[in-house]
């Protein structure tokens, strides 16, 4: 029988949190059914199981559609703009007030100063990683967020073999509690097929990293050309996004970098898109395995799984991330363990980046530091709703987009005044409703011009 909340309440409890890179919120097949405007199959079962096994929030947005301030987010539940931390650099200038807040927010600390044993593996991209304060990589393994086993810096299949030696040597001596972050690169390789879209893969790298990414794609790459082009396209390629043509009335103000790829290569890349999804699955499979191996220790562990953003994936001709587009900005969030109700749904407008560490800290009874989010135990215990909130923030080096339910306002303020004054100006500005324009294809601000002041005052103006 499996644990309950309750008789839980004097043994802490383990998380694993499992953490891809610009996976979008539709890349699960056992959602398919909830987004009736997703045309690609994916093939996860290892992820479909997370979905039978727990509860999927299946309005989720990251905090930054970028890496660097969306796991910033993650990891101590704070929006990265209070540490001027909008993009995937890092300002000099703020370093102190980061290091002086992370031994008492950022995750690993927290759970270190409750007991737990902390591991971390695979892709870091966090600001003042390294304990060397003079170090200014954004790649060090995270003892500053406290994690004191930084298990693997590989960011592909060996995190997950990795990890599962973990899980079971913890079975077998669970003296203390664990907290194991696996970060995965993938499907974020799809970043390298971009860069090279129609052409062919340059013959070398300039380093490791670039070169270990060359060749997974070069690899899914290799297996589309051994498909019968005829029967690639007639049975394999997906088709275009509903979406995909650009959107309509954006003022001038606002740039959307579209791309003139051939029909053709759009699908290819959807296709490329989905074989690097289905590989991440697999490595993901490895630490499930592990956890399903020891049912014992299952019954007392959480384990949770999201993206730190999305991929445009043709959407109004574009790829990658960062714009204000359901594609990049939502993304996929579940939660399984103890206590949580098997195969449950979510809707609710949630951020994994400000939302997840405060639910972790209550279920393992930890007292959160400063955060930005709310706490999601009572929904996904099934004890209550998700507290109420009049909006969410997402984030972004060029803009902010303001959520409340299916209204979405962006405010683009790149061109600031002195002192970093914003002022709202309407040639700035992006509203839809999602509800009435789910493909986000025309820009309704002057008939929604009532709802967009509503949510405009949510946009952090600093003076």
């Amino acid at each position: 029988m499996a644990a309950t909340i309750n008789s839980i309440a004097d043994e802490k409890p383990n998380f694993i949190f499992i953490i891809t890179d610009q996976q979008s919120y539709d890349a699960i097949g056992a959602l398919k059914d909830v987004y009736p405007n997703c045309n690609m199959d994916y093939v996860t079962p290892n992820l479909d199981r997370l979905v039978k096994n727990g509860i999927s929030f299946t309005n989720t947005y990251c905090a930054n559609a970028v890496s660097m301030p969306s796991r910033f987010a993650l990891f101590t539940g704070q929006y990265g703009s209070s540490y001027g931390i909008r993009h995937n650099g890092q300002d000099e200038t703020k370093h102190k007030a980061i290091r002086d807040m992370l031994p008492s927010s950022a995750m690993g600390n927290l759970f270190k100063s409750a007991g737990y044993d902390t591991y971390y593996g695979g892709k870091v991209h966090l600001p003042c990683s390294s304990e060397d304060i003079k170090n200014k990589s954004m790649y060090e393994p995270p003892k500053t967020y406290g994690f004191d086993v930084y298990y693997t810096k590989d960011e592909r299949d060996i995190v997950g073999t990795k990890a599962a030696e973990i899980i079971n040597i913890k079975a077998d001596d669970s003296s203390k509690p664990f907290l194991l972050v696996a970060s995965f690169i993938n499907p974020h390789d799809i970043c390298m097929e971009g860069i090279w879209a129609e052409k062919e893969m340059p013959a070398d790298q300039k380093n490791e990293k670039k070169n270990e990414r060359a060749a997974c794609v070069q690899g899914v790459r290799d297996k589309a050309d051994a498909i019968d082009e005829k029967d690639f396209f007639m049975k394999h390629a997906p088709e275009l996004p509903f979406n995909f043509e650009e959107t309509k009335n954006l003022p001038q103000n606002i740039k959307m970098p579209s791309k003139n790829f051939s029909e053709n290569y759009w699908r290819r890349y959807r296709w490329i898109y989905r074989e690097l999804v289905k590989l991440v699955d697999s490595h993901i499979g490895d630490i499930l395995d592990a956890v399903d191996n020891n049912p014992k220790m299952k019954e007392n562990t959480y384990i949770i799984f999201t993206s730190d953003h999305g991929e445009m994936l043709g959407a109004h001709n574009m790829i990658t991330k960062g714009y204000p587009y359901e594609e990049c900005q939502k993304v996929p969030f579940i939660i399984s363990g103890p206590g949580i109700k098997h195969g449950d749904k979510d809707n609710s407008v949630v951020c994994n980046g400000t939302d997840i560490l405060p639910t972790m800290c209550e279920l393992a009874n930890i007292k959160v530091g400063r955060t930005d989010g709310i706490s999601l135990v009572k929904r996904i215990t099934n004890k209550g709703n998700i507290p109420e909130r009049k909006a969410i923030r997402i984030e972004n080096n060029n803009f902010y987009t303001i959520v409340s339910g299916s209204y979405k306002y962006s405010y683009y303020d790149r061109k600031r005044m002195k002192k970093d004054i914003i002022t709202l100006n309407e040639k700035n500005e992006f509203f839809v409703n999602t509800d009435k324009d789910p493909g986000e294809m025309r820009n309704s601000l002057n008939e929604n011009r009532k709802y967009a002041n509503e949510l405009k005052r949510f946009v952090p103006l600093t003076k």
